[in-house]
């Protein structure tokens, strides 16, 4: 899966589905329609070190 700016809004592409439109829940927070949710894990300095995913069958998969 893919998460990109398409008309200024931001869109996850997987290559068997349709594109889903990307809600931003917080800076460290997005939620993707019919898909789940994916937290950012930032390190002290804030940058990004990481991910979380979680959805209807994965929960916290780092």
């Amino acid at each position: 899966m893919t998460i990109s700016i398409k008309n200024d809004q931001l869109i996850a592409h997987h290559a068997r589905n349709d594109d889903f439109p990307v809600k931003l829940k917080s800076k460290n927070a997005l939620e993707i329609v019919s898909i789940g949710s994916i937290n950012i894990v930032r390190d002290t300095e804030n940058i990004i070190t990481g991910i979380i995913i979680s959805n209807g069958k994965a929960r916290c998969l780092v």
